[in-house]
């Protein structure tokens, strides 16, 4: 299956990463979101990239693969939908403006797009007002809006 996806992942404290290309980064205890797509097939489907960020060995390659590496981050729920379209700029855009969030670095996961980022702060909000956020982004698009954990 094709598809967009989010990771609501939660930083449980302030950590440092190095995050490939882009150095060492600084993250902030509290929730992000990342946004990702699978319109691929196998390994780049929905399913292969969801499957990808669950799993516990793999080679780090993107940008948000070295965030989930890390013991002080946990990966909370996966909010996805199927989709041939290319919406994951879109649902983008639209979380960092709808949402009380703050784009920490320039191209997290969107050096090969045009968007700021594709990984958000939320701060200190809650999983229920993220996810009724996330609903609603999701509807906006015209996604039917699914979620697993």
């Amino acid at each position: 299956m094709r598809g967009v996806y989010t990771l609501i992942l939660r930083v449980n404290k302030p950590t440092a990463i190095r995050v490939g290309a882009l150095g060492i980064l600084r993250f902030r205890a509290g929730t992000y979101l990342y946004v990702g797509s699978g319109l691929g097939r196998n390994a780049s489907s929905v399913q292969g990239r969801i499957g990808r960020h669950l799993g516990m060995r793999k080679k780090n390659h993107w940008h948000i693969d070295y965030l989930l590496d890390s013991t002080r981050v946990t990966l909370l729920r996966v909010a996805y939908a199927i989709t041939r379209r290319h919406v994951e700029c879109g649902l983008a855009e639209y979380l960092s403006y709808g949402l009380p969030s703050s784009c920490l670095y320039l191209h997290f996961g969107s050096s090969d797009c045009n968007c700021r980022a594709h990984l958000l702060f939320m701060g200190e909000v809650s999983g229920n007002h993220v996810l009724a956020f996330l609903r609603k982004a999701y509807r906006k698009l015209d996604l039917n809006f699914r979620q697993i954990l």
